[in-house]
């Protein structure tokens, strides 16, 4: 496809095209992407149907250079150039969204000027997700005046496929009728204020998760623990894992890049761990989704810096270890620790990525959040704690506590293999006892010799009624044998004897290499 080709297709004359930098490529038509101050910004390449970035860059709106950061009473918002140069051609101001659901929240800052917005999506099975997740990051992006949304006659399919059905188009009569109806009925504009709740329940707001049943997307997240426990390397865990889309702790993940703020440990210890843990392995296309922040003091200007830096790179995770070393003021002031927690959620409302924020316990015991260490402000500002404990004597076992205002999750164990540095669970607090006492059990049996239940108290030194449950739930998945000795006595109580099998023995193995 050539710009004779464009022009032909979209009835878009040529010479109009090119003011607006369109041009003829090798790869295909070369539409740019500038900023508002005219800068040269992102380069998307059409060849037919099919379009593509220029590697290396980012989704932008269309004709930020035009009408980004400009006071308008009406900003039209709709998909794809074509559409986006129609209403330009027409004498509307408008921004293209590149693709149906590309729309981000910190676009919104683009458009806080305008008076109000018109969104026109195209009559296809996109439209009403272009709607929803427009009206959506609109809103989480703080935009509070009026959104309207224009719906084209049945029969059209997009803008501009009404400026080719228009018989005629220097008045675009069809379009300019729908949007002063639109003004002039009240009832078609949004509440900006306040919205009913009956609006509201048909609003699409549903929880996307970073991790499943864990992490929310545009989260802030609190991982605590006591020193030396393994909080950064589970840190370092969920960002190799999701770097490579792969399960954290045996849950499902979204692909994501990372920026990891470590301000305490030295570049040689981050590095050791990490090729321990296989980074080295790693494709490259996965490990370059982890951006380590050069070691320098957190000062004013590194919030603003950190913004562009997510926004500019997609990155959907922010670690900042720890929590100590990035704020300012008082740990204990409620004030201070509160406006840093405001300062830290500002990232995540901006750039819509989720912040994972390490922190340490108090030196005393707490639950539900109160051996966070520091003040209140600290746990009322998070979303999701996450506490990191010693389980017993082990120092490679830890219970992972989990406070969320979204779901209730138990408390797990997690493993920590030593040779590797990964965390894996072990299941919950309840499921790792019963495993106990299933291996317990299994260890006290023979394969060769049986054991009474008498014996079994002996070996394990408890009754029968503590371990009673568990033997029959071992017998019934076939890892032990139950045999029923003759009575001795008539009308006597029946003995019996346990054996382990071969299937329960080759359990106990596998499990012991485990």
């Amino acid at each position: 496809m050539d710009m004779k080709d464009y022009s032909e297709k979209t009835e878009l004359p040529v010479d109009f095209l090119e003011e607006l930098g369109v041009r003829d490529d090798e790869q295909g038509i070369c539409i740019p992407y500038d900023y508002v101050d005219g800068a040269p910004g992102s380069i998307r390449y059409l060849n037919g149907d099919k379009g593509r970035w220029r590697d290396g860059d980012t989704q932008l709106p269309y004709g930020l250079w035009l009408y980004g950061n400009t006071k308008v009473d009406e900003l039209f918002l709709t998909v794809g150039e074509s559409n986006a140069q129609t209403l330009w051609f027409a004498g509307y101001p408008a921004l293209g969204i590149p693709e149906a659901s590309s729309f981000k929240s910190e676009w919104t800052e683009y458009m806080q000027l305008a008076e109000s917005i018109y969104i026109v999506p195209d009559n296809d099975d996109d439209g009403k997700e272009v709607v929803d997740k427009v009206k959506r990051g609109l809103r989480d992006g703080g935009y509070r005046r009026k959104i309207v949304v224009v719906k084209l006659p049945n029969e059209v399919n997009s803008i501009n496929h009404l400026h080719i059905l228009e018989p005629d188009f220097a008045s675009f009569s069809t379009f300019n009728n729908i949007v002063t109806e639109l003004k002039e009925n009240a009832a078609d504009l949004e509440e900006t204020f306040a919205v009913s709740l009956s609006d509201f329940l048909k609003e699409d707001h549903k929880i996307e998760w970073i991790v499943d049943d864990l992490i929310p997307n545009g989260t802030l997240t609190i991982l605590a623990a006591k020193p030396k426990v393994g909080k950064s390397i589970l840190t370092l865990n969920l960002a190799t894992a999701l770097c490579q889309g792969h399960d954290f702790l045996g849950r499902k993940v979204q692909k994501t890049k990372i920026l990891i703020v470590q301000l305490e440990d030295p570049y040689s210890l981050l590095q050791d761990r990490l090729v321990k843990m296989g980074a080295n392995s790693l494709d490259k296309a996965d490990i370059d989704g982890i951006y380590l922040y050069r070691y320098k003091p957190v000062d004013t200007q590194f919030w603003g810096n950190l913004s562009l830096f997510v926004k500019d790179n997609d990155i959907g995770l922010v670690v900042i270890d720890p929590l100590i070393f990035a704020k300012g003021g008082n740990e204990q002031e409620a004030t201070d620790m509160g406006g840093f927690m405001l300062q830290v959620r500002d990232i995540t409302r901006k750039t819509g990525t989720s912040v994972f924020l390490v922190h340490h316990h108090r030196k005393g015991k707490g639950s539900q959040g109160d051996e966070v260490r520091g003040s209140s402000a600290i746990v009322g500002g998070a979303d999701v704690i996450l506490g990191l404990n010693r389980e017993g004597e082990s120092s490679n076992l830890a219970k992972l506590t989990i406070l969320s205002r979204y779901n209730h999750v138990p408390d797990e164990i997690l493993e920590l293999n030593t040779n590797t540095l990964t965390w894996c669970t072990r299941g919950t607090v309840k499921e790792h006892k019963t495993q106990q006492k299933n291996m317990e059990i299994l260890e006290a049996l023979d394969i060769e010799d049986d054991k009474t239940i008498k014996e079994l108290e002996e070996i394990l030194g408890k009754k029968k009624a503590a371990f009673h449950k568990e033997l029959q739930q071992l017998i019934g998945h076939g890892f032990v044998k139950r045999t029923k000795l003759p009575s001795s006595e008539k009308g006597g109580r029946p003995q019996y004897i346990y054996r382990l099998t071969p299937v329960g023995s080759r359990y106990l193995k596998k499990a012991a290499n485990d």
